[in-house]
């Protein structure tokens, strides 16, 4: 298993389970921790709006004009397929990784009622723009990771090159209808009419609580314009 996480259970024996599990791991080497430590870093300071600009954002620019497919990546039946043929390993995570987790834990409050401001802003400026369809409103417990726009499928890929041109990154959506994926279908019953909408007229708009309110509202204009709506 790559990456990181927690685990959170109310049942006893799970705790147990996956404690028993984590014992028989090795603890990582300095080697690698300090490895993980610079991608992490490294990644950090790619993401800096001025660094982006000066090198992820080109390239981004670049393939768009080569007609080359963005960085993107979707969980559907190709990937879980790989995951099955695949020999995973369990890794203990280090101590300073739990560490700074453990960290992270006490702003996470703030910096989910920052992402609810933003996607605020957005709900705001686009419930009136036609053709496009805002995420449903979730009793003011959704956290909007991203703020997912359901876009005709013929049109989303206008849309997100049209922000791109303007200086705005937006993605596709990493996740589809888990109902419709293989692993989980019922041969026994008949297929319904998926619940969600289909991944190919999804774009994603990044709302993180650290983007200005005035970046969000320009994206909000920019995609209003492209709309047809008035400034």
């Amino acid at each position: 298993m790559l990456g990181g996480g927690a685990i959170a259970t109310a049942d006893e024996a799970v705790a147990r389970r996956a404690e028993a599990i984590l014992a028989k791991t090795p603890t990582p080497a300095t080697a690698t921790i300090l490895k993980t430590a610079l991608s992490i870093w490294a990644k950090w300071l790619l993401t800096r709006p001025v660094v982006f600009g000066l090198t992820v954002y080109p390239v981004l620019r670049l393939q768009l004009c080569c007609g080359r497919a963005l960085i993107d990546s979707t969980v559907g039946d190709e990937l879980l397929e790989d995951c099955r043929h695949a020999k995973p390993s369990v890794s203990r995570m280090a101590n300073l990784q739990a560490i700074i987790g453990l960290l992270q834990l006490e702003h996470i409050d703030a910096f989910n009622t920052g992402a609810q401001r933003n996607a605020q802003l957005l709900t705001d400026a686009l419930g009136t723009v036609p053709g496009i369809t805002l995420p449903r409103a979730q009793d003011g417990n959704h956290i909007y990771v991203y703020y997912p726009l359901t876009v005709a499928p013929e049109k989303r890929d206008a849309l997100r090159h049209y922000l791109l041109r303007h200086g705005v990154d937006s993605k596709l959506t990493d996740m589809g209808d888990c109902a419709a994926l293989a692993a989980f279908r019922n041969p026994t019953v008949p297929a319904e009419t998926p619940a969600v909408p289909s991944p190919a007229s999804i774009l994603e708009i990044c709302v993180y609580p650290t983007i200005p309110a005035k970046h969000i509202r320009r994206v909000a204009q920019l995609i209003r314009t492209w709309a047809g709506m008035p400034v």
